[in-house]
């Protein structure tokens, strides 16, 4: 006896392999992206815990940025001194 594949007598096997399918590309993509964003060198990023600046690198910094004025620069630079 002949059967006609077209009456849908398959069951819904195809919609399982299209889910399938679909899932496999996207785990593929997320792959991809996960690998290349390690990957790819980190220049310019956040510094190390052992690179943090001085306590009078911070004192320049905020000189700089005018965040104090130079004689309290001075009065702060040399309490940093005599702490050392």
């Amino acid at each position: 006896m002949y059967y006609d594949h077209m009456d849908g007598g398959d069951g819904g096997g195809w919609i399982v392999m299209l889910i399938i399918m679909i899932l496999l590309i996207a785990l593929a993509a997320v792959a991809v992206r996960f690998f290349v964003t390690n990957a790819r060198p980190r220049i310019g990023g956040a510094p190390s815990p052992s690179a943090r600046p001085s306590a009078t690198d911070l004192l320049d910094e905020r000189l700089a940025r005018g965040e104090i004025d130079p004689d309290e620069y001075r009065e702060r630079k040399a309490a940093l001194r005599e702490g050392d």
